[in-house]
């Protein structure tokens, strides 16, 4: 049976891409005459914030793992501790991994279902991951 992967994204991507646009629009209006050098980097600034908007900040979660961000991959065995914490009130899960750095998975993202369900569907029991889901 082929595993279904759940993808998640930041919930206001729409909202933050369309005030980034109107600050972008706001000083492009305002550089009028200014060096072109000035217009282009607010330009690349632009482009910059709205691909990691739209195409790095992402979640993936299947039976295999997570990926995080298109590029991180953490299988399920390589978790060693997990725990909850909130950022700027942000609920997010902390992982320590048995090997690389510590990540911290965004609870608040949205996808096809709820994160909860998703990870409680994927994540082993024996896991430390899945003590912590169970409690949210």
């Amino acid at each position: 049976m082929k595993s279904h992967t759940y993808k998640y994204h930041l919930p206001w991507r729409k909202r933050i891409s369309l005030v980034i646009l109107l600050i972008g629009a706001l000083l492009l209006i305002l550089t009028d005459g200014v060096d072109k050098n000035f217009v282009i980097i607010i330009a690349s600034s632009l482009f910059m914030s709205l691909t990691g908007i739209w195409f790095i900040s992402d979640l993936k979660i299947s039976s295999e793992g997570l990926v995080l961000n298109h590029i991180n991959k953490l299988a399920w065995s390589e978790v060693t501790e997990a725990f909850l914490l909130t950022f700027l009130g942000l609920p997010l899960v902390r992982i320590k991994r048995a090997k690389g750095s510590t990540w911290s998975i965004p609870l608040y993202y949205v996808g096809e279902r709820p994160i909860k369900e998703a990870l409680l569907q994927n994540v082993p029991q024996h896991n430390p991951l899945y003590g912590v889901v169970i409690k949210l």
